[in-house]
């Protein structure tokens, strides 16, 4: 069998297209550096699981996470590495008929104190390392402040 001159050179071509296509899957497939760790925990008020809710972690620099609280007060997140300032949220419906005051008409009256709702108030920080963490919440009422 003949070839003629074009065909080996557009052969070629083909080769080392496929030698770049498999070069650079193999090159994307590296481990890249973890940015997340895996959080876990059970959340309580006055010894009590909380039934439904939201856990927050913000991290110091901006990235979040969040995650539903379990009928058990259970919530698993992958947080963001390195310090992170924790919230927890737990709402009664919004309240549009007869609210107290905007908060309760637009978001609905906290179950828990307030503070916890805000980051910047809650006192709650973690330090998050690579690996799996667990961090229970035990919420308590502010006593002299």
């Amino acid at each position: 069998m003949h070839f003629k001159p074009h065909d080996t050179k557009s052969r070629m071509v083909g080769v080392h297209a496929w030698m770049f296509v498999l070069c650079t899957i193999i090159a994307g497939c590296g481990e890249e550096a973890e940015t997340t760790a895996l959080v876990k925990g059970r959340v309580t008020y006055q010894d009590k699981p909380l039934t439904f809710g939201r856990v927050i972690f913000l991290h110091v620099s901006g990235p979040y996470a969040f995650s539903d609280i379990g009928e058990d007060g259970s919530y698993e997140l992958l947080a963001p590495l390195g310090k992170c300032r924790v919230a927890v949220e737990c709402r009664e419906a919004p309240n549009l008929t007869n609210p107290k005051d905007a908060d309760e008409r637009w978001f609905g009256r906290s179950l828990i104190p307030k503070h916890y709702s805000n980051h910047m108030t809650s006192e709650i920080e973690f330090q998050v390392q690579p690996g799996e963490h667990r961090l229970d919440l035990d919420l308590e009422d502010r006593t002299g402040k």
